[in-house]
């Protein structure tokens, strides 16, 4: 999770909108339609984090945040497949 959170935050797309401590699930702050980039990612085979506006509460955090989870069962591969895609979008 701390690998695929730093590397979204290298692609300039994403920020941090607050720093704490965390496991598997990790919030940032997408520079764009935070929605869009779920759909489009969907599309293109990722399962890409749950934008928390559509969460119920999820209002009193910044908009664009998503809420992205990672566990073991990612290898590196993977996560960089992802962030290449979520960077080209």
């Amino acid at each position: 999770a701390h690998y695929l959170r730093e590397a979204l935050l290298a692609t300039g797309r994403f920020s941090a909108p607050f720093e704490a401590a965390f496991a598997h699930e990790f919030a940032l702050v997408y520079d764009g339609d935070a929605a869009q980039m779920r759909d489009a990612m969907l599309e293109r085979g990722f399962l890409a984090g749950v934008p928390v506006a559509e969460v119920p509460g999820g209002a009193s955090v910044p908009e664009g945040t998503v809420l992205f989870a990672v566990t073991e069962k990612r290898t590196r591969a993977e996560i960089d497949a992802f962030v290449r895609e979520v960077a080209s979008l």
